[in-house]
């Protein structure tokens, strides 16, 4: 919603982006909920797949012991849809 009010196409883009990682990571699931935690690789620039240094990319990941349910990526397709 700020991408538009604050008029940054390139936050939309990125917006639409996370979104559909979001929806990737649920549909992907065994049982159809999302990860409370999902870790990331990329490819290199001769298309093979490496890990990402989670030093540099994102916090450490730590075994959660619940699962908290976050309405985050409904609405996030709510309002790009």
């Amino acid at each position: 919603m700020s991408a538009k009010y604050f008029d940054r196409p390139q936050d939309l883009v990125l917006a639409r982006q996370v979104t559909e990682a979001c929806f990737l990571s649920y549909r992907h699931s065994s049982t159809g909920l999302g990860p409370e935690n999902i870790q990331f690789s990329a490819l290199s620039s001769d298309g093979k797949v490496f890990k990402v240094d989670p030093d540099t990319f994102y916090s450490r990941y730590v075994p959660a012991q619940e699962y908290i349910l976050r309405p985050g990526t409904c609405s996030a397709q709510f309002f790009l849809g």
